[in-house]
C-alpha cells in the first residue's frame, strides 16, 4: 500500500476503535505490541500487516472487511 491508503486505513481502524470503546493500550496489549505501534499504524506512518489487521480488528470485534472497505471507496 501506499502512504495514501495507510493513512486511509489506519483513519479507519482509529474510528472503527475508538466507536468499540476500546483504547489503544488494550489492542496493544492484545497484539502484544507498544501503544506506539499502534499508533503508528492508525496515523497511517507504518503500513499494517494482514495478520496484524484480522487481530486488530478481532481485538475490537470487528470484521477485517469493513477496515479495508474503505480503500475501495477511495479508488
Amino acid at each position: 500500500m501506499n502512504h495514501k491508503q495507510n493513512k486511509l486505513l489506519g483513519a479507519n481502524l482509529q474510528a472503527m476503535r475508538i466507536k468499540k470503546d476500546v483504547k489503544q493500550e488494550t489492542v496493544a496489549r492484545e497484539l502484544n505490541v507498544s501503544k506506539s505501534y499502534v499508533s503508528k499504524i492508525e496515523n497511517g506512518k507504518m503500513a499494517i500487516t494482514v495478520t496484524t489487521l484480522v487481530n486488530y480488528c478481532a481485538v475490537i470485534g470487528s470484521d477485517f472487511r469493513d477496515a479495508v472497505e474503505c480503500l475501495t471507496r477511495a479508488v
